[in-house]
């Protein structure tokens, strides 16, 4: 699964972040911590492979706050994915953030 594991901080960030997911390299689960200024109603997380094909995705609404993600290496058809490099894509109303995180099995 890819979920939200819940407000972290009450606190109101001043920009839209995203850290290095942790552990890295990971298996069997990772968590990646984001920041968010203000409730957004467009927030999306999109984990891709290196070919870009969609591993797991995430859409809803978000309170502004540092929050938590954890995701189980499992994609859309709950399927434990194999070992490599992924990409995860945050997106929040325009703005869209990267980073990488390796899976090692």
């Amino acid at each position: 699964n890819l979920t939200s594991v819940g407000l972290v901080e009450n606190l109101t960030p001043k920009d839209f972040r995203i850290s290095q997911n942790f552990p890295n390299p990971f298996n069997p689960s990772t968590t990646i911590r984001y920041e968010l200024p203000k409730y957004t109603s467009n927030f999306a997380v999109n984990i891709y492979d290196t070919q870009g094909k969609l591993v797991r995705a995430l859409k809803g609404d978000r309170n502004a706050g540092v929050h938590d993600l954890k995701w189980d290496g499992r994609n859309e058809f709950n399927q434990f994915v194999g070992s490599g490099c992924y990409i995860y894509q945050f997106i929040a109303d325009d703005q869209m953030k990267y980073g990488k995180m390796i899976l090692k099995k």
